[in-house]
């Protein structure tokens, strides 16, 4: 059984051991600014500054990890228009000789067109001559 006086002996030594935690608490809540602005805890709470260190903590932990999770899916995209860009230019060089067989094709059309209307011209010029213009 434990007495009265032995009890607040332990009582007081628990007191006196958490002090140097206290100030080692203190300490670091005002190393970071985000916490030691939320300090509302009494300086006697030692349960309720850990927790409030412990969220503290937590939440520079998620800040760090939603950055990291950001930047990753920024380099993800980054690497996806590349590689989207590449494709983009491989489509083009592909297509390139199509659009200039196209071409010759369209410019064999066109002259043609225009041999055969030169054509028609000539042999129209030749007949008016040949009939005396009539």
């Amino acid at each position: 059984m434990m007495s009265r006086t032995s009890f607040l002996a332990l009582t007081l030594a628990g007191l006196v051991a958490g002090a140097p935690f206290a100030a080692t608490g203190a300490h670091a809540a005002s190393a970071d600014p985000a916490c030691a602005r939320n300090s509302a805890t009494p300086s006697w709470d030692v349960a309720g500054r850990l927790s409030q260190r412990e969220n503290c903590l937590n939440n520079r932990a998620q800040a760090y990890r939603d950055g990291a999770t950001q930047s990753a899916q920024q380099r993800v995209q980054g690497v996806q228009q590349q590689v989207q860009n590449g494709r983009d230019a491989v489509d083009g060089a592909r297509a390139l000789p199509g659009q200039q067989l196209n071409r010759l094709r369209d410019a064999g059309t066109a002259g043609r067109s225009q041999l055969n209307a030169l054509g028609q011209t000539s042999r129209a010029n030749a007949a008016s001559m040949l009939t005396g213009g009539l």
